[in-house]
């Protein structure tokens, strides 16, 4: 009996869904615009400039309506003084719906996050297509200039971009920062969040490189046509407008830090030998009281090449070369903390670590978390061990 009791009260729940499913509009495909990169500035009076980066297949005349060596992106730009107001403009410039679920990268220009950006975060949090693992950059100058900019690789530019700073992830060129975290992160009380920050190149530079390739014959898509932005440092954001903008080495530091370094490279020189080790398995962990912070990194490194090879006969030789590779990423985690810590910033979430490890200290420290970051003393403990067989190797064609 309970049974078919709980049977008909789940036939009762599941027939609205069935009877008013066709009460919600829907919408063709042939009536959207699929935005692959978002651009978003502030003019000079004050309203907001929004480039977009719409799919728009160039097919070669064959069956395929897609050609890959071609840009198949086209841009679009619309004004508003509100994000959704320059939205509706582009929906009417382009005599279709504007759709970010298949954004890939949103591009915040230097005027926009120079004030708070927290309207911005208002209108992507309450829109039902906002892809929330979209990588979100600062630009150096201009948002258009980042989004607008066509890099003749692969199917849209934006995937070229996208991929870039891919690469810069894993090369500690660049901290990971898509849409979910940056907006939890700065919706935090005295909430800081650290944005990539990324620059065209001067023309220049790329004409000469295009010049180059085109010297050498190659046919199809130039490797010169890709190096078009360069990564210059990581931005940091507080109560949602930019403070300061952390150099490329402080990058590395706080690739460390926050755990997120992949494979970076490393040049060591020990006596007569020069060697360039890339790591690779790195792990941090941190330990937090009311004393101090202590950070543990463990980090497994093999040697990509000998630049000055030496004669290297030791087990001590090697220790040493760790030892120092040791001292070089303990070296980049102080200055990445110092650069933190001058600023107040939690990105590095050491409350929260106290919290769970000294629940006395916080109670102690959470009304003033900014005093207590400020006089938080680090010290960095690293243990790096090479692969003896890649040392080995490289140790015979040196010689």
């Amino acid at each position: 009996m309970k049974r078919m009791i709980s049977c008909l009260l789940t036939a009762v729940a599941l027939l609205p869904l069935l009877l008013f499913t066709g009460c919600i509009q829907g919408v063709q495909t042939s009536e959207l615009a699929l935005v692959e990169a978002v651009g978003i500035d502030r003019t000079d009076d004050g309203r907001l400039k929004l480039t977009l980066q719409i799919f728009a297949p160039r097919g070669s005349g064959s069956a395929t309506a897609v050609d890959s060596s071609k840009n198949n992106s086209a841009i679009l730009t619309a004004t508003g003084d509100t994000i959704s107001q320059a939205v509706e403009q582009a929906n009417q410039m382009q005599g279709k719906t504007m759709f970010l679920g298949h954004n890939r990268v949103i591009v915040l220009g230097q005027s926009l996050v120079a004030e708070s950006i927290q309207p911005i975060l208002s209108f992507f949090d309450r829109s039902e297509n906002t892809r929330q693992n979209a990588r979100v950059l600062v630009s150096a100058v201009t948002a258009e200039e980042i989004v607008s900019t066509g890099v003749q690789q692969g199917i849209l530019s934006a995937e070229s971009l996208e991929a870039m700073i891919r690469q810069g992830e894993e090369s500690d060129g660049a901290l990971e920062c898509n849409y979910f975290s940056l907006s939890m992160q700065l919706d935090d009380t005295g909430g800081s969040a650290l944005i990539p920050v990324i620059r065209p190149l001067p023309e220049e530079e790329t004409q000469s490189q295009s010049q180059d390739s085109s010297s050498s014959g190659e046919e199809g898509v130039s490797m010169a046509q890709l190096n078009h932005f360069q990564l210059e440092g990581t931005a940091l954001l507080q109560n949602y407008a930019l403070t300061t903008v952390f150099s490329q080495e402080v990058t590395k530091g706080l690739c460390f830090l926050l755990n997120e370094s992949d494979y970076p490279v490393l040049v060591l020189s020990h006596e007569d030998t020069t060697l360039s080790a890339r790591l690779h398995q790195s792990s941090s962990s941190w330990s937090v009281s009311g004393e101090g912070a202590v950070l543990s990194v463990q980090a497994k490194a093999s040697i990509d090449e000998l630049l000055q090879p030496g004669e290297r006969e030791s087990e001590n030789d090697f220790t040493q070369m760790e030892q120092l590779a040791g001292e070089e990423i303990a070296s980049l985690c102080q200055s990445a903390y110092r650069e933190v810590t001058a600023y107040q910033a939690n990105v590095l979430d050491l409350m929260d670590q106290l919290k769970w490890s000294d629940g006395d200290a916080w109670e102690a420290m959470k009304e003033k978390p900014e005093e207590f970051l400020a006089g938080l003393s680090l010290q960095v403990e690293v243990e790096v061990t090479f692969d003896r067989t890649g040392l080995e190797t490289n140790q015979k064609v040196g010689r």
